[in-house]
């Protein structure tokens, strides 16, 4: 009989999607509800630059706009916080 273990914190995120509208890109992602995320976005994935701290509403469902994203190719993720 095998075993299933989580080695991440039930409250680890999970991206949606990211898309441009407007110029502005919008970072989607699931977590679960009154957790705190921190959003964080990266142009080479060896330093991050932190976006803020969002907390998920009711629905489990956040879309976090980044108003100034770079010229360039950007990657996001989210961890949680709190």
């Amino acid at each position: 009989m095998g075993m299933l273990f989580r080695l991440w914190p039930a409250a680890t995120p999970d991206m949606l999607s990211v898309d441009i509208f407007n110029g502005m890109a919008r970072v989607s992602f699931v977590g679960e509800a009154n957790r705190q995320y921190q959003v964080l976005r990266s142009t080479h994935l060896t330093q991050w630059e932190s976006l803020g701290i969002v907390t998920m509403p009711v629905n489990g469902a956040v879309t976090y706009p980044d108003a100034n994203p770079p010229a360039s190719a950007a990657y996001y993720r989210a961890y949680w916080v709190r």
